[in-house]
């Protein structure tokens, strides 16, 4: 029996993960037709130089009166990942028959395809800054100009990477295109600032290149088969199961996939601060034994000069 799935919610990663070949990208949780159990699914996006085949992670599920629900590993065996692909996201990895608050999400390691293992655990999560929505006449406008209605935010280049007006955030500043929607960066940013310009009754600055809203072509993503008799690992389930797309609105992903651990997770600020501290150390230290070592040579040239003679 074939199970049918529709698409609940889906919510883009508020962080990434500084350093990692892997990044997570999104949940996605689905809800089947007939039993109402919400499928958990999640998408990750190899950032890194070579494919991968396995990777393992750490995840958490909590219930709206914030009861832990499920604390559990799962492994994306033989997927083959090749530098810039997306995958997991056609793999369940929990089933609920409630609904589900919060996920938490945690790299543990993955395997390249000589079968070496990457622990994932060292890298640091970085949070990012909240998106701001474009204004309903500027959002209309700029959909009807790139004939895509994925742009709703506002896009910003950070010192980590970019985003997207889709919401999709790039690690570092080489990127051109978004792989997810297809936007170009550059463009985008001229074409936001002419429509300003003319919303504004000011002459828009003519783009050098003739399409304003380039977009990039669809990149084909290697999608694994998957298994007909296992849909889930945690929840085993007889028959097959097939994802149906729903106009649902997502949800708002201030509160989750994040979940406030300290007691297993670095406070940001705090590691932001002590790179700080460490950027400013490296700085000043060579001065300061300088200045020092001129010292030691103009007291030892005074003593000289007062007590040899």
């Amino acid at each position: 029996m074939k199970q049918k799935f529709e698409l609940m919610a889906s919510s883009k990663a508020n962080y990434y993960t500084q350093g990692s070949p892997v990044q997570f990208v999104r949940i996605d949780l689905l809800q089947e037709a007939s039993s109402g159990d919400v499928a958990v699914c999640f998408s990750f996006k190899n950032v890194g130089s070579e494919a991968l085949q396995n990777l393992t992670i750490q995840f958490k599920c909590k219930n709206g009166q914030g009861d832990l629900v499920c604390d559990s590993t799962f492994c994306y065996e033989g997927v083959q990942a090749f530098p810039g692909e997306e995958f997991g996201s056609n793999e369940a990895v929990y089933l609920s028959d409630e609904p589900l608050a919060s996920i938490d999400v945690r790299l543990q390691s993955a395997e390249n395809m000589e079968g070496e293992e990457i622990s994932l655990q060292e890298y640091h999560r970085v949070r990012l800054p909240a998106q701001k929505p474009l204004d309903e006449e500027l959002r209309q406008a700029l959909q009807a100009s790139t004939h895509n209605d994925k742009l709703i935010y506002e896009p910003a280049v950070l010192p980590e990477g970019w985003q997207c007006a889709c919401g999709a955030f790039h690690p570092g500043n080489d990127s051109v295109y978004c792989d997810e929607c297809g936007a170009d960066r550059i463009l985008l940013q001229n074409t936001i600032a002419n429509l300003r310009r003319g919303s504004q009754g000011e002459p828009a600055v003519p783009s050098v290149d003739k399409q304003p809203t380039r977009c990039a072509p669809e990149r084909k993503t290697f999608v694994p088969e998957q298994p007909v008799e296992e849909p889930t690992r945690e929840v085993p389930r007889q028959g097959d199961w097939d994802r149906q797309p729903s106009p649902t609105q997502p949800v708002d992903n201030t509160d989750w996939p994040d979940m406030d651990e300290p007691e297993e997770d670095e406070d940001y600020d705090e590691i932001a601060d002590r790179e700080a501290r460490a950027r400013l150390i490296i700085r000043w230290v060579p001065v300061i034994t300088g200045l020092l070592c001129l010292l030691v040579i103009g007291g030892g040239v005074l003593w000289y000069q007062m007590f040899a003679r």
